[in-house]
């Protein structure tokens, strides 16, 4: 299975905070793009944690 490849993107904190505002008040529809946002978080994990 291939698909097309995320791009490196580096949220701001705004952008977090809207995230995390949408998907507390169920408004976050991550079907639309729920790859991109797992490897977004995923990245984010494995990049903290190689920093400590």
């Amino acid at each position: 299975m291939s698909g097309r490849p995320i791009p490196e993107k580096n949220l701001s904190n705004e952008e977090i905070r809207d995230l995390l505002r949408k998907a507390s008040s169920d408004m976050l529809n991550i079907f639309d793009d729920r790859n991109a946002i797992i490897v977004w978080l995923c990245r984010a994990i494995l990049k903290e944690r190689e920093n400590k």
